[in-house]
């Protein structure tokens, strides 16, 4: 298979670049980062569904290290976005929640969030929205198994 000259990473990369920044612009007037808002939208999600969180989950669904997920909650919480919360089930788990003035935070960027989005989308149509993000999703399959045959080589140690 030939590559093109701009290879669909590079393409993929310059896509998360330009949409980071277009966000960043508009929810830096609350002193919060992309990652802070996609973090505190996912919370939004699953609270709407009535799941729980916990450190974990995030690390799991951004892909991203435990001390990064840290780091992230302790601004978050040092901003009065996000509570560490015990389980009423069990006090060793502490469950992660939005604060109301994130509630409101999200609400007031919202529209602006969908808009950034609307433009990244404009001229697609629906079939070609879904075909691209089975496309992508096809890419992110291949990536993370590739990792995962490379790691479980590792572990395996002949005598």
């Amino acid at each position: 298979m030939e590559v093109p000259p701009k290879g669909v990473g590079f393409t993929i990369g310059l896509i998360q670049r330009a949409t980071r920044a277009r966000v960043n612009r508009v929810v830096r007037e609350a002193d919060l980062t992309k990652p802070q808002m996609d973090v505190m939208l996912f919370l939004k999600r699953r609270e709407e569904k009535g799941q729980r969180v916990i450190q974990r989950d995030l690390e799991n669904y951004f892909q991203i290290t435990n001390p990064t997920v840290s780091s992230m909650i302790s601004r978050l919480e040092a901003k009065d976005l996000i509570e560490r919360v015990s389980d009423p089930h069990d006090r060793r788990i502490r469950q992660i929640i939005l604060t109301p003035k994130a509630k409101d935070l999200i609400a007031r960027f919202n529209d602006t969030i969908q808009e950034v989005e609307g433009t990244m989308l404009e001229g697609i149509s629906v079939q070609e929205l879904e075909q691209g993000k089975a496309f992508l999703e096809k890419i992110l399959h291949n990536l993370q198994s590739k990792e995962e045959d490379k790691l479980d080589c590792h572990s395996c140690q002949t005598d």
